[in-house]
């Protein structure tokens, strides 16, 4: 499989570079991420001209590395060129109505497992009150197997809208899934984060799905103005921007992930997160302990790779909040990554993030770095 990692400030550089690529190989697919002030249908009109299928996300940020050196830019059109084999992959985008994104994900995983005996996923969501976990859910159950599965959700520089999109469609409120044959192609990961508990620990007294009435049987809202300072965001949406200090959710199983808030309803007092909170959990406020996180990540991926040392391309899925918390040394992250398996990477920061911790199976995260690994079985 051949793969090749781009990143271009506008259309007419993405003509250009298309036009002088043909000399290397002739991609299939092509995984993208782009700012939400990039033209979808411009973008999408280009790749169709060179019959490139895409599977896309708009983004708070675009990474990639290019076998120099890797960068974190914005506002850009960046991702992925690979020329996997058309019969091994298939792309679908659904609408989410009334933010039910369960229904989608299982009407996808029950379509792969007609195309594929061992289909693997890689998918993204528009909308900033889905659930990740029926994403995820989704498309266990809609599966006779369990199958691989990565992604993330989609981003924006604010908070005002995110879309996922496709060579002839787009959504705010809705999934797109790339689906692969694990038969020909495998894809493998790990989900990292490094935040660390902080504060006693507290029960969830109420909530419905990914959103919070009450913890400690106090409003949600009030326990966040008591503990942690808040900040809307523009334009009148509740929105709540204390990213960095998610919950840490405490799962039956031993493993915990973490939920960061989305949406607030200042009238109710209630919270909306980007994934579940189970009305009886036991969770904690955690927060990022600086540059540790770096390290932590870092020794991670040393220790997948020595378990998976053979790809083809690298995508990497990576909340916008360790961007909050590091700033630009956030990119000391993503160096050893390419340095590492020294072939292409893409990736996008995102609200919300899929993948498996070590000894644990796929969850959905907020605050972690997942990495994906590409590679061709033949």
């Amino acid at each position: 499989m051949n793969s090749s990692a781009f990143s271009v400030k506008n259309i007419n550089e993405l003509s250009d570079y298309l036009d002088q690529f043909r000399e290397k190989f002739t991609p299939t697919l092509a995984i993208v991420f782009i700012s939400p002030d990039q033209k979808i249908e411009e973008v999408a009109s280009v790749f169709n001209q060179h019959n490139i299928d895409i599977f896309g996300a708009t983004s708070a940020g675009e990474l990639f590395a290019d076998g120099k050196d890797a960068f974190l830019v914005m506002d850009s059109i960046s991702g992925l060129l690979l020329d996997i084999h058309k019969d091994d992959y298939r792309i679908k985008l659904l609408e989410a109505h009334d933010n039910n994104y369960s229904k989608p994900s299982c009407e996808i995983a029950k379509w792969a497992d007609q195309l594929y005996k061992l289909p693997a996923f890689i998918v993204a969501s528009g909308g900033l009150t889905a659930n990740g976990d029926d994403i995820v859910n989704g498309l266990k159950t809609g599966n006779s197997k369990e199958p691989p599965i990565f992604g993330g959700f989609a981003g924006a520089h604010d908070m005002n809208g995110t879309t996922v999109f496709t060579n002839k469609s787009s959504t705010g409120q809705g999934i797109v899934a790339l689906v692969l044959n694990n038969e020909n192609i495998e894809i493998t990961g790990i989900a990292s984060s490094g935040w660390m508990e902080i504060g006693a620990e507290k029960v969830v007294t109420s909530s419905t799905g990914n959103v919070v009435h009450t913890l400690d049987n106090k409003q949600a809202l009030e326990i966040y103005r008591e503990y942690i300072s808040e900040n809307y965001a523009r334009e009148g949406k509740d929105t709540l921007m204390a990213t960095e200090y998610p919950l840490q959710l405490q799962r039956e199983d031993g493993s915990s992930v973490l939920r960061a808030a989305m949406v607030v309803d200042k009238e109710s007092g209630s919270i909306i997160y980007a994934g579940a909170v189970p009305q009886g959990s036991h969770v904690k406020f955690s927060a990022p302990p600086g540059l540790e996180i770096i390290d932590h990540t870092v020794n991670e991926i040393k220790d997948f790779h020595k378990k998976n040392p053979r790809s083809n391309a690298l995508l990497l899925f990576s909340c916008r909040g360790r961007h909050d918390a590091v700033g630009p040394m956030l990119i000391n992250e993503v160096r050893p990554m390419q340095e590492l398996w020294n072939v292409p990477l893409a990736g996008f920061l995102t609200f919300g993030e899929i993948g498996p911790k070590i000894e644990y199976g796929c969850d959905f995260h907020n605050n972690t770095c997942v990495l994906v690994s590409i590679s061709s079985k033949n």
